[in-house]
């Protein structure tokens, strides 16, 4: 080797690259040797927990199944009763059609004859009043009860006209 002082470019020093003059570098220490396991511990589990899960799991179904059939029982009252709205609906319209032709004319003349025992009238059971024409209407009194009693029925009047 050259000396610590040495001024030279060690760029050029061709026995940095000689393996054949390199001291050889200590042994690292070994990695220990891995161990073989035939069943993983994330494969055993703790049995505590595994139980737990269950437990959890099978509570979770249940409530699952607990509500599906609670939504099933209402989708099922919600179907009879529009079952009922829709035989409703049918017996109105019903009814309504026979209201509508049960109160024709003919058929208030036929109840008129056959049930009160009335009659058309005939020409013989028409009788004419003569009446005096003379003056029919009559005047009413024009009243004054003052000038804050016209102030009044001015208001109201206002107050009729707007519908307040």
């Amino acid at each position: 080797m050259k000396d610590a002082y040495n001024r030279t470019s060690t760029a050029y020093d061709f026995a940095l690259f000689d393996t054949t003059l390199r001291k050889p570098k200590e042994e690292t220490e070994k990695a220990p040797e891995l161990e073989v396991v035939s069943v993983s511990a994330s494969k055993r589990g703790n049995p505590v927990a595994i139980i737990i899960v269950a437990a959890m799991f099978t509570i979770l179904l249940m409530a699952f199944i607990l509500c599906k059939a609670a939504l099933s029982e209402v989708n099922l009252r919600v179907s009879q009763k529009q079952d009922i709205l829709d035989e409703t609906k049918a017996t109105n319209t019903a009814i309504m059609a026979e209201l509508n032709g049960s109160v024709s004319l003919e058929q208030v003349e036929q109840y008129a004859v056959d049930e009160l025992g009335m009659q058309k009238v005939v020409h013989a059971q028409e009788q004419y009043i003569e009446m005096d024409t003379g003056a029919m209407t009559e005047n009413a009194e024009d009243s004054n009860d003052g000038f804050l009693f016209g102030i009044g029925n001015w208001i109201s009047g206002i107050v009729e006209y707007l519908g307040i």
